[in-house]
């Protein structure tokens, strides 16, 4: 070997299994076993195969330490076919696969049921008659407890939540009421899957009163409604300005003063497509429509061509509709006085200036 060190086989015992014949007789294709001689650690193995309508364990016949031929047994084979489990099992598989195997190897597929089932096995088993033994997928009991509801505690009418039985998939109500002058998202409570009771907020309540909008103020004719929430719900109503002008929002908001805050419309300001010609050497190839009111002025970001650099970082719409674009202009490169000394370049004396 490498390292100077002679690498000597190790002589071990041998071990010989004898010609052997199989016949149908043991389920299995009729082969002659050869004479084979081996030791503990070559181990000898000859391909095996069962009858049509048998099954192995193994497909290989081995010789024994013992000088016997091991051979597999050949049992009956027990096919389940694909089976399409249905909606209606809740289970989260879609099918069983076709399934062959024999009575000592029973087959088994790993089974679960969909969120909010239980079953009392974790396995589909492929039975020996050939069909499939599919667990029950049953819905999962959740247990609220009875819950008393206290307005001290909850704002809300005197009263309580029943002990309830409800599952994942049939959640159960119960209907809920707040005090008056308070107001929540929902009008009843809900039994979790955890089994705890989810009930509602009782918040103060706020009202914005009834309120007309008209042309004076630059917005569609509407009337907004009465309105209560409360902090937890904002209420929101679509709002819209008249044609030429723009808001920078379109909803009208109850506030929690109980006031509509309703948004200002502003003459339109419209800057055209601009198309930016190679002289002016910025990145952009046009500046898009663009659409604002003077309390909102609209601006594109805006770069020059390497080696140009400009005094802004943007492109603005102003309030006359026209572009303010900014000028890119060459990059100013300064390279300093510089001697020239013959000893260092072999050239002339004098400078670069």
């Amino acid at each position: 070997q490498p390292n100077g060190i002679w690498d000597i086989p190790t002589c071990l015992p041998q071990i010989v299994c004898p010609e052997s014949t199989l016949t149908t007789a043991v389920h299995c294709v009729e082969q002659t076993l050869p004479l084979t001689v081996y030791s503990a650690a070559m181990p000898a193995e000859v391909p095996f195969q069962c009858l049509v309508d048998f099954v192995s364990s193994s497909e290989v016949a081995t010789c024994s330490a013992e000088g016997l031929w091991l051979i597999p047994a050949c049992l009956p084979k027990i096919v389940c076919p694909t089976y399409s489990l249905v909606t209606a099992l809740h289970c989260v598989l879609d099918f069983l696969p076709e399934t062959i195997y024999s009575s000592v190897e029973p087959a088994t597929v790993v089974f679960s049921c969909l969120e909010g089932f239980t079953s009392g096995s974790s396995v589909a088993t492929c039975n020996s008659a050939g069909l499939w033994d599919i667990p029950v997928c049953v819905l999962t009991a959740i247990l609220c407890p009875l819950t008393p509801l206290l307005p001290s505690a909850c704002d809300c009418v005197t009263g309580s939540l029943p002990e309830t039985v409800a599952s994942q998939l049939e959640p159960v109500t119960v209907p809920f009421f707040c005090l008056a002058g308070y107001v929540s998202s929902k009008s009843f409570a809900v039994c979790q899957p955890n089994g705890i009771w989810d009930i509602p907020t009782c918040l103060p309540q706020i009202v914005c009163p009834e309120s007309t909008l008209t042309t004076a103020v630059h917005c569609v004719e509407q009337t907004l409604p009465l309105t209560v929430y409360s902090a937890a719900m904002p209420a929101e109503v679509p709002f819209q300005c008249l044609v030429d002008f723009v808001s920078s929002s379109e909803v009208a908001t109850c506030s929690a003063e109980g006031l509509w805050l309703i948004p200002a419309c502003l003459p339109k300001i419209v800057c055209p497509t601009y198309s930016l010609v190679t002289a002016l050497h910025c990145v952009l190839d046009f500046l898009p429509e663009t659409i604002y009111s003077s309390v909102e002025p609209a601006t594109v970001v805006f770069s020059c061509l390497e080696g140009f650099t400009s005094g802004s970082s943007v492109a603005t719409c102003n309030s006359a509709g026209l572009w303010d674009i900014p000028v890119c202009v060459l990059t100013a490169i300064l390279c300093p006085l510089t001697p020239l000394l013959p000893s260092a370049c072999d050239c002339v004396t004098g400078s670069l200036p």
